[in-house]
């Protein structure tokens, strides 16, 4: 079994191979190609042949066995050590006791905190794991001499582990970081090292992004960068609404409207409407009313463009409780931009993957760059803000109070 030498350190020889006991995190991040999963499955293979040990294999989402890093660990397992695993009820087991189990953070909170026993966790694409799931599985892996492995590709400065162990002057105490790319695998594949050294020649901040592991600059003029995902969640019953509505000018512009949440300092949208401005008030009416948090006659409060007041009024005539945002804001320069500020300030914006449309515009929001010098400048490329603009204004009172519920 070849071996990259970057994880040398990672390793001691007491009475058996085992994790240098120095160390509390270990953190292996790197580009493509660079072997880093499957050198730290090999490790903790070769581990828990050596003794008893207890694994926690984590990911932020894992909608099945299948997202896991099973498949993987039984790979390496065939190969180090024919026969001495089975897999029972989404489980390996290993014939001395030892046991890897998997789990996805975002949906297990609660279940994660009963994990304390093990001793290992290995903590696949910790770029995305959010910072409730952090504060929840750090303090949980807490058995005397446990360890937590984190794998990632660097995606966002904004991400909880890049921001506390890469980009902090000061590193959480007995930590080892390495960065492998695929330079250092000790499997080479020719076909990757081919289209690394073509992005290379063609496009560099490109290679350093996806090959060597390096910040994704190339999608920092997106307005809300390294701030959103999506995912599928359940609205709870008891959620207090924040509902805005943009209005088309009867040319290619929509009709937008959106709901959303709050919730420990994350903004969770969860319906949107996008239709065309040239329909009647009729037909908004109606597709208003067949908005799910406004169907039953709700009366939950919509805060709409103000450059529309008429169709507001015809909104409210209708029975919807339509209130027009002010066109300037008491104390703010730009509305526009203190709703960026705002918007930025959350830990997360979490977009139900249903709201296509707002996904879209959370993508292609953007602020302009120089093309001369690659600079991103303070001016919003006009298109793809519809949506944006309503969940402005469904939060005003909010960003004018600057405050958090």
């Amino acid at each position: 079994m070849k071996f990259n030498h970057h994880f040398k350190d990672w390793l001691v020889n007491e009475n058996g191979v085992r994790l240098n006991p120095k160390y509390r995190f270990l953190l292996a991040y790197g580009g493509r190609g660079s072997g880093k999963s499957h050198a730290i499955a090999e490790l903790l293979i070769l581990i828990a042949t050596q003794r008893k040990t207890q694994i926690l294999c984590c990911r932020e989402f894992q909608n099945s066995i299948d997202d896991s890093v099973m498949s993987l660990l039984m790979e390496k397992a065939d190969k180090i050590a024919p026969t001495f695993f089975h897999t029972v009820n989404n489980k390996i087991i290993g014939k001395n006791g030892s046991t890897f189990a998997f789990i996805g953070l975002a949906r297990n909170l609660g279940s994660v905190k009963s994990k304390e026993g093990y001793d290992i966790a290995w903590v696949e694409e910790a770029q995305y794991i959010s910072y409730k799931a952090w504060e929840v599985l750090d303090p949980t892996i807490r058995k005397e001499g446990s360890q937590i492995i984190l794998s990632m590709n660097r995606d966002s400065e904004d991400a909880v582990i890049d921001k506390n162990f890469i980009q902090s002057a000061e590193k959480p105490p007995r930590t080892s970081i390495v960065n492998v790319n695929y330079v250092d695998n000790p499997y080479p594949i020719e076909q990757l090292e081919e289209l690394a050294e073509h992005c290379k020649r063609v496009d560099f901040p490109l290679y350093q992004h996806i090959w060597m592991g390096e910040l994704n600059n190339l999608a920092k003029e997106q307005v809300l960068f390294g701030k959103w995902r999506t995912d599928v969640f359940n609205t709870p019953s008891d959620t207090t609404y924040y509902i805005g509505a943009d209005y088309g000018l009867g040319g290619a512009d929509p009709h937008t409207l959106v709901s959303c949440y709050i919730k420990d300092k994350v903004l969770y949208i969860d319906n949107e409407m996008k239709v065309s401005s040239k329909i009647t008030i009729d037909d908004l009416g109606e597709a208003w009313g067949n908005f799910p948090p406004l169907q039953n006659g709700e009366k939950w409060r919509i805060y709409a463009d103000s450059a529309q007041s008429l169709i507001t009024r015809e909104m409210v005539r209708k029975g919807f409780n339509a209130r027009p945002v002010a066109k300037n804001w008491a104390g703010v320069k730009s509305s526009v931009q203190a709703g960026i500020d705002y918007l930025r300030s959350f830990n997360e914006i979490v977009i139900h993957e249903r709201c296509k449309e707002t996904i879209k515009e959370a993508k292609y929001w953007r602020w302009k760059v120089d093309k001369a010098s690659g600079d991103i400048l303070p001016i919003l490329v006009e298109g793809n803000d519809h949506i944006m603009d309503a969940i402005r204004y469904a939060l005003v009172k909010r960003i004018m109070r600057g405050k958090w519920e």
